[in-house]
């Protein structure tokens, strides 16, 4: 491990490794709490523990908090400390990018666990539009959430991608790399395409709200169909 003066700035992979894994214990302890929040409210029939609203809230943050979570904890946390050491090679091909992609994952997190002071998101975590559109300021946290952990993706899929391609140790051909190398690399190459079109379909989300464009207004030519298309082609590769 590198010798950092400060494991913030320290681009170590097995550093960043711990990081991430840190992320992934603070964002399903999250979405544990919605769990049990959304299960205290179950506990008897016609129970008043939550208002609706804030029952739909946390179900849809409990949602995005899990899907997230459970997302990055394989190629995360174990990609980033275990993987070059399985392939021989000293580090990931671009370290600064990796602590890039660690650093913009959390600081979303608080983006996100904001959105419960802000009425949080009444459409469940896949945030169909047009009720996204017309949902509270709850919402807008929802959607840089979501932009932001796709170029965070996007970036740490690169990274894992072109360590794995370049880097690893001679005479390891593909028939020789450990079969969790090859998963996670097959992990990322179905997120980096499929990535975007999810942040695509949340800015689009984003302009209706703010300048009142109209991709998924009926009315006007838009249709929610779209929204749906773009989230899917996320939404298969990532299950």
């Amino acid at each position: 491990v590198q010798t950092c003066a400060l494991p913030i700035y320290c681009t170590d992979h097995k550093v960043v490794g711990i990081q991430y894994l840190f992320g992934v214990f603070l964002i399903l302890g999250f979405g544990g709490v919605m769990a049990m929040l959304i299960r205290t409210n179950l506990i008897s029939p016609g129970s008043k523990f939550v208002t609706q609203e804030i029952y739909n809230s946390l179900v849809g943050l409990h949602g995005i908090a899990m899907i997230i979570g459970m997302i990055i904890v394989a190629t995360g946390p174990f990609g980033n400390f275990i993987l070059p050491i399985m392939i021989g090679a000293r580090d990931m091909a671009f370290p600064r990018l990796n602590a890039l992609s660690w650093w913009l994952l959390f600081s979303v997190i608080p983006v996100l666990i904001s959105s419960v002071f802000l009425g949080g998101i009444p459409t469940g975590w896949t945030a169909y539009a047009p009720l996204s559109v017309q949902a509270g300021p709850g919402m807008n946290a929802f959607i840089v959430t979501i932009v932001v952990f796709a170029i965070s993706s996007a970036v740490a899929g690169a990274n894992i991608t072109a360590t794995v391609i370049s880097m690893r140790a001679k005479g390891m051909t593909w028939n020789r790399v450990p079969i969790f190398v090859v998963g996670a690399t097959i992990s990322v190459a179905l997120a980096i395409p499929a990535f975007p079109t999810f942040m695509l379909s949340q800015i689009m989300s984003a302009l209706d709200r703010a300048w009142g464009t109209v991709f998924y207004d009926a009315q006007f030519g838009g249709t929610g169909w779209l929204y749906a298309h773009l989230f899917w082609i996320m939404g298969h590769p990532e299950v």
